[in-house]
């Protein structure tokens, strides 16, 4: 997708689902002093050395428990980012996420959900909602 639109490097990459998965990817298309940010913990290990650290890059690893887990002098800031993230959900300050919705637990709803992820064409994220 990036080639199509002419970009080969960016300045920012966000991996939010699957470090392993995009390692490699990600070291290629992150720019020289780019900077990559993380938030999945990585199930092997990693080959942290080039081309980031070739790239110069830098790496910030979040994890939301630890400012309360080390004890940072920090620490009470993670209540009031709590707070704001709480006020938003509750006002609607957060865009839908959702592109596809799917009303029920059918057979056909899960066809059709398959389908479309075999054949690669599944974009955004998708919801199943299930009453009970």
């Amino acid at each position: 997708q990036a080639e199509a639109l002419g970009i080969s490097v960016f300045p920012w990459i966000a991996n939010l689902y699957s470090t392993d998965q995009y390692w490699e990817q990600t070291g290629d298309l992150l720019a020289p002093l780019g900077a990559l940010g993380l938030i999945v913990e990585p199930r092997e290990k990693l080959h942290a050395g080039d081309p980031l650290k070739m790239k110069c890059a830098r790496i910030a690893w979040e994890f939301m428990a630890a400012k309360a887990k080390f004890q940072t002098a920090d620490m009470a800031s993670q209540g009031a980012i709590l707070a704001e993230i709480a006020g938003r959900c509750e006002t609607g300050g957060f865009p839908r996420l959702a592109t596809r919705m799917f009303d029920g637990l059918t057979v056909e709803n899960l066809r059709q959900c398959h389908r479309a992820m075999e054949h690669g064409e599944a974009r955004g994220k998708w919801v199943l909602t299930v009453s009970s």
